[in-house]
């Protein structure tokens, strides 16, 4: 049997199977019972023409043995007839009367006649019927009568001919019907499992608390549900425990950090103090990257979210401006002033747009500028003037602690990592690319969101 792999294929062919199987043998069951039936009454109709035959048999003046029968039944036992015979005989099986040509008797054997319905083959007819021993008068006489089954076959094959082909021709568009009503079964009872299944596909790291429905779930795969949502709780527990410790590590670390800073700058005039506060800058950019990205895993972003692109970027270059300046570098807003909607999560994105910002402020050359360009299509480009990223890198260059390379100087490479989450917790992308004239050129794309929409709050975004 070939095998399906989907479960509503395989439940109909099954079904259709045992269809196909149950209506053979029906068939042939009922054919038996109507053999049965037909033979019972057979038998009945021919011991009924027996006794009445018997009770009709009388010695006439002349001590012959005599039986008056009417036309009609005359007609039917004639030999010309040839479908009923009967036949009389003594106790020892003598032939003392009948109007065709067995004067010998129907059923004979040796010296002895059996009672009961029997089948006996004579000539090139095959007779079936029935002996039955009659006391008339003082003597005791057997009393035979036959039919030649040729000619009840006859009857009995048109009849079995017509009741297979109206099984026949009602199996077929049965089976279709049947077939047909399997496939629409199968489907609505596969409903729940489609929506556990829609539901399933919903969950991610930043969705852990989603889990898969319990009602209308059939009784056979509910205990499958169950374990995977106690499987989801335990994961959802490892994550807080994670997102945990990595924040409340990270604040951990700020205190001494300060006090480390403190205690350099009292002595400035003993120690390579340039080295040293450029390390502990780098170590405060690790912690605050890690606290960013522990809050960006704990933050979730609803449907009926949205923010103003714009007013982002806008904040962020107002941010970093300062910064910029006081390295002889600048930074360029270029947008047409208009809002531009996104959905998401407005604190999300300024974290992603200044972390793009701030790592390109890193890398282009003083007397340079940093240029934040919002398109209308929900696009935020950030452009820099530096060393640009080697195409091998390009992938690299998000994953968290990945390999190191120029646009991670002075980091662990958490800023970037940081930026493609944020990205795909609001259904979008990062990407980086060469600029002419050499230069980085990232762009983060965000899912637009007309300012005239309406959006249900039902509805969640998925990463």
């Amino acid at each position: 049997m070939p095998t399906f792999r989907s479960l509503t294929a395989r439940m109909t062919s099954l079904h259709v199977i045992t269809i196909l199987i149950t209506a053979t043998i029906i068939p042939l069951v009922l054919f038996y019972f109507m053999n049965v039936a037909v033979h019972t009454i057979h038998e009945q109709a021919m011991r009924d023409q027996a006794e009445w035959l018997a009770s009709n048999l009388r010695r006439n003046s002349d001590g012959k043995l005599d039986l008056e029968l009417p036309r009609n039944l005359k007609a039917i036992f004639s030999d010309d007839y040839g479908r009923y015979a009967y036949a009389v005989l003594d106790e020892q099986g003598a032939p003392l009367l009948s109007p065709t040509p067995y004067a010998q008797g129907l059923f004979v054997s040796s010296d002895t006649i059996p009672s009961g319905y029997q089948v006996a083959k004579i000539g090139d007819k095959e007779i079936a019927g029935v002996s039955i021993l009659k006391n008339i008068g003082d003597e005791s006489l057997w009393v035979q009568v036959g039919e030649d089954l040729h000619h009840r076959d006859v009857v009995l094959d048109d009849v079995v001919a017509e009741f297979l082909q109206r099984v026949g021709w009602t199996a077929i568009p049965v089976l279709l019907l049947l077939a047909t009503a399997d496939i629409l079964i199968v489907r609505n009872s596969m409903q729940p499992l489609l929506r556990v299944s829609t539901k399933a596909a919903r969950i991610s790291p930043n969705r852990l608390e989603v889990r898969l429905p319990v009602h209308d779930v059939p009784n056979e795969i509910l205990p499958l549900v169950t374990s995977i949502n106690q499987a989801l709780d335990r994961i959802e527990k490892g994550f807080a425990h994670q997102r945990e410790f990595i924040a409340d590590t990270a604040h951990e670390l700020r205190t001494p950090l300060a006090v480390l800073r403190a205690r350099l700058e009292t002595r400035a005039d003993l120690l390579p103090t340039d080295e040293l506060f450029r390390d502990v800058d780098v170590m405060s950019r690790v912690i605050g990257q890690l606290l960013d990205l522990a809050e960006s895993d704990n933050i979730l972003v609803h449907a009926s979210d949205r923010a103003d692109l714009y007013e982002v970027c806008a904040d962020v270059a107002a941010h970093i401006a300062p910064l910029a300046l006081a390295q002889d570098k600048s930074v360029a807003l270029e947008a047409s002033g208009a809002p531009v909607w996104v959905r998401g999560n407005a604190e999300l994105l300024r974290r992603a747009v200044r972390n793009l910002s701030e790592n390109a402020l890193r890398h282009t050359p003083a007397g340079s500028t940093v240029e934040l360009i919002v398109g209308s299509d929900a696009t935020v480009t950030v452009l820099d003037r530096g060393d640009g990223v080697p195409v091998s890198q390009r992938d690299t260059i998000f994953q968290r602690f990945g390999v190191r390379d120029p646009y991670r100087t002075g980091g662990a490479g958490l800023g970037l990592s940081i930026v493609k989450r944020i990205a795909e917790i609001h259904q979008g992308s990062v990407t980086v690319d060469s600029r002419n004239g050499g230069g980085a050129q990232f762009t983060l794309r965000l899912v637009a969101l007309d300012d005239n929409s309406t959006v249900s709050a039902d509805n969640e975004l998925t990463s």
